[in-house]
């Protein structure tokens, strides 16, 4: 019964997943919206027209740990200071509670954890950032597997977005001073997917009628993510 049931859950994912939508805040507690709106939403698309002269630090950082392994995306920053981590594993099928409908989706919300950090912390991170060349020319041309191990950085810096992407093996990601600033801040306590060679078989694999959805190939542009659906 519950293989029936995933099989139409993810029948669903994947007939809606032909066209791409737009992300909006909070689309990351939702693992349907998340999957439809993946592309649009790690390249920050719902936190452009919001970046302004005066705006305040606001940055996304995702860290696509081969993505149907591990998922962790960092929202750090807006009028109060905020940090969230949202850590998103391989779903455990075996330990599921299925007493309403939305109880389906738990196995992909993942773990999240929120807090309201200093001033002091956000100027560390941010300080952080900038030596790693978050916030000057991005990595035009750099392509990001979602079976291999990247970060991608949407932010709001002084009133300017920047989108980049830094992918493994590459020496900036590898000299990156970020993850460990925003790791001194995640009390997720699940450890991080670390980087290693794998062959396509080794990949964790959901449904086959999912596996459209979970295994892309990114571009990065002068303004973001190349070939993607604009809103």
């Amino acid at each position: 019964m519950k293989a029936n049931i995933y099989k139409i859950l993810f029948g669903i994912v994947g007939a809606m997943a032909i066209s791409s939508c737009a992300a909006v805040p909070g689309v990351d507690d939702d693992p349907i919206m998340r999957k439809l709106s993946w592309f649009s939403y790690i390249n920050g698309d719902d936190m452009r027209p919001n970046c302004t002269a005066g705006a305040g630090e606001n940055y996304r950082l995702v860290y696509n740990g081969i993505y149907t392994e591990q998922l962790r995306i960092y929202q750090v920053g807006g009028k109060e200071n905020n940090f969230s981590v949202r850590v998103i594993n391989a779903p455990d099928l075996s330990d599921i509670s299925v007493a309403s409908g939305t109880d389906l989706l738990n196995p992909w919300r993942g773990l999240k954890k929120e807090k309201i950090i200093s001033s002091d912390e956000i100027i560390k991170l941010t300080a952080a950032m900038e030596n790693d060349g978050v916030f000057g020319p991005p990595a035009v041309g750099l392509h990001i597997s979602s079976k291999g191990f990247f970060w991608t950085i949407a932010a709001c810096h002084e009133g300017n977005f920047y989108f980049t992407a830094l992918r493994w093996p590459g020496e900036k990601f590898e000299n990156a001073t970020f993850p460990a600033a925003l790791l001194a801040l995640d009390e997720s306590h699940i450890k991080v997917n670390q980087p290693r060679t794998v062959r396509a078989s080794n990949v964790v694999n959901q449904s086959q009628t999912s596996k459209k959805v979970e295994d892309f190939t990114l571009e990065v542009g002068k303004d973001g993510l190349v070939g993607i659906a604009r809103f």
